[in-house]
């Protein structure tokens, strides 16, 4: 599960709902960057935005985004347990969020 100070020790295994801020944050490497201000709230927006979207991970059908590029079906994503779920749409999330602030 991680050591206390890692980001993943944060993280809840067993979250339900919207993902949440330390889940998010553990992908936020990039913003560690040099990158002006205004360029990270753009990117903070965008992923808070793109979180709402979302919603619970639990109920994201990947048909109905563009996230996956069509290669995860919903059967495929059914089978990822809910820890695994959230992990890879905060990934996803997170990694878009930058193409919003191009």
């Amino acid at each position: 599960m991680g050591q206390p100070g890692d980001p993943m020790y944060t993280v809840d295994p067993n979250a339900t709902g919207p993902l949440t801020f330390a889940e998010l944050r553990v992908n936020f490497t990039a913003l560690d960057h040099p990158m002006s201000e205004r360029e990270r709230r753009c990117v903070k927006k965008a992923i808070e935005r793109r979180a709402q979207e979302l919603g619970d991970p639990a109920t994201y059908q990947p048909e109905d985004y563009d996230y996956h590029g069509g290669k995860t079906s919903n059967a495929q994503w059914q089978a990822f347990n809910n820890r695994e779920q959230r992990g890879l749409l905060a990934q996803v999330v997170v990694t878009y969020a930058f193409f919003d602030c191009d």
